[in-house]
């Protein structure tokens, strides 16, 4: 197999680098506040701002998608083309949260489940006893209302 190897041209144009620039930079705090609502919680206030992780993702996204629209002009990008790979990728990213569903749902009925062979009710995961007396059909509820 060849590798074709090819010359780098770099971009010289003063206000296509600040947009490309200026869209990176919004790309990495949106990443950043990712980070943060997985490492903390959607919910949970980011303590060196002290913001909601979830209103800083709404505002980091806005930034982002201003910043699509900028390269979308700047780059007199094909408007048309994007929307058709927007609805493409959405279509798939369906069909894949579907399999996930599928998923949850396949370890949800197999691993969790109430014993009632001793008389009470027993939450078990994979057999296992986890709690038991009345308060297990309700955690059992909420395991599943959680997944």
């Amino acid at each position: 197999m060849t590798t074709v190897v090819t010359a780098w041209h770099v971009e010289t144009d003063a206000y296509r680098i600040r947009r490309l620039g200026k869209s990176l930079e919004e790309l990495g705090e949106l990443v950043s506040v990712l980070a943060r609502c997985l490492i903390q919680g959607v919910d949970e206030i980011d303590p060196s701002s002290g913001e909601v992780n979830r209103m800083r993702m709404q505002k980091e996204t806005a930034d982002v998608l201003t910043q699509v629209g900028g390269l979308t002009e700047t780059f007199n990008l094909d408007v048309k083309e994007i929307m058709e790979r927007v609805q493409d990728k959405k279509a798939s990213m369906d069909k894949w949260e579907e399999l996930l569903v599928e998923e949850k749902q396949n370890i949800l009925d197999s691993d969790w489940g109430i014993d009632t062979s001793a008389g009470r009710p027993i939450l078990t995961y994979k057999n296992c006893s986890v709690i038991e007396a009345e308060v297990a059909e309700y955690v059992l509820g909420l395991i599943k209302n959680e997944q």
